[in-house]
């Protein structure tokens, strides 16, 4: 008996000690952590965590993504101003342009280009805005090698002519792109285009886009996009290793510039860079009626490539599921991703 309750008095002491309490702390603190992770974030993030934006009812855009848009304007205008400082604005132009943004900011214009001055062209070294490249584009396998010579300025537009010529590298046509790669930089912004359409505008077979790609990377330079493109990410995770640890989700070769490299041969070390890819259209026909696609290029990926289409994305004239396409209405952009690109 004696043995028994001297065992109980040391079990007591041990328990209220010092070490006991600690122990005790540290399991409530993991319950509260596991409860917070599976019931209380789910629940923050299912009502935008508390708070209503005040920007909703002007455009679906969440508390979580004005944050993130902060911080992007932060991060990215570190030790990285723009060069240059003042672009040029177009003497065509009209005068006072301006834009208001989604958070009722008006932005004034910064840069612009009417194509007006006739006989412009656009090889290596003649034009300050633009260099149409030399080269074959073997990322989308293109049909055409792009030549400077099939860009120039006419009756105040921009023409890019496709020809079937079999001049170079046993390609069937040849056609121009035009790049301003290292050129112009913006940190974000509002872009607007006009464009028409090869011939009568309603000829299938062609493939015009007018995209944007982080400076980083220069289109069609594989050794500048190869693990940049289309990063676009600045957490030291998963994320940024190659195939994202899981080569059936992606085939990426992992972020060359992560948030993971603290030093030596990055641009910003502990920030994560990248060369994501922004399509502000990418145009095609079928059946006589000309489709828009538009969409962004990102990574890394999300799990079966899918996002809450309703916290990120809104759709002006968004067509009702199974009815057919219609001049003027818009529906979700039916590709979402595969093994190299989030869309």
């Amino acid at each position: 008996m004696a043995l028994g309750k001297r065992f109980s008095n040391w079990r007591a002491r041990l328990l209220w000690s010092g070490y006991g309490w600690c122990n005790i702390i540290t399991l409530a603190v993991l319950m509260l952590a596991l409860l917070f992770m599976f019931i209380g974030l789910p629940v923050l993030s299912h009502y935008n965590w508390g708070k209503k934006s005040k920007y909703r009812d002007q455009q679906p855009i969440s508390d979580y993504d004005i944050m993130i848009n902060k911080m992007a304007r932060n991060y990215t205008s570190v030790g990285q101003p723009l060069v240059p400082k003042e672009l040029p604005i177009d003497k065509d132009s009209p005068p006072g342009l301006t834009w208001t943004s989604a958070t009722n900011k008006k932005w004034k214009l910064v840069f612009s280009d009417e194509f007006d001055t006739e006989g412009r062209t656009f090889g290596p070294g003649e034009d300050s805005t633009w260099e149409a490249v030399d080269l074959w584009y073997w990322p989308t396998r293109d049909l055409e090698w792009y030549d400077p010579h099939h860009a120039h300025t006419e009756g105040g537009n921009l023409v890019i002519t496709i020809e079937r010529n079999e001049s170079h590298a046993n390609l069937p046509y040849t056609s121009s792109m035009l790049q301003s790669w290292n050129k112009r930089c913006f940190q974000g912004g509002y872009l607007e285009v006009r464009v028409s359409f090869p011939g009568d505008g309603i000829k299938s077979g062609f493939w015009p886009a007018v995209w944007t790609l982080g400076n980083l990377g220069r289109a069609g330079y594989g050794a500048t996009t190869d693990g940049l493109w289309p990063y676009t990410y600045n957490s030291c995770d998963g994320g940024v290793m190659v195939n994202q640890t899981n080569s059936a989700l992606s085939m990426l070769p992992g972020q060359r510039l992560n948030a993971c490299v603290c030093s030596g041969d990055h641009p910003s070390p502990g920030i994560g860079r990248g060369a994501p890819e922004i399509d502000i259209f990418e145009g095609s026909v079928s059946n006589n009626l000309i489709s828009l696609s538009m969409s962004d290029q990102v990574a890394p990926f999300d799990y079966h490539y899918a996002i809450n289409r309703k916290d990120y994305t809104h759709i002006w004239n968004e067509l009702p599921l199974g009815k057919p396409d219609t001049a003027g209405g818009a529906r979700a952009n039916s590709y979402i991703g595969g093994t190299y690109q989030q869309s």
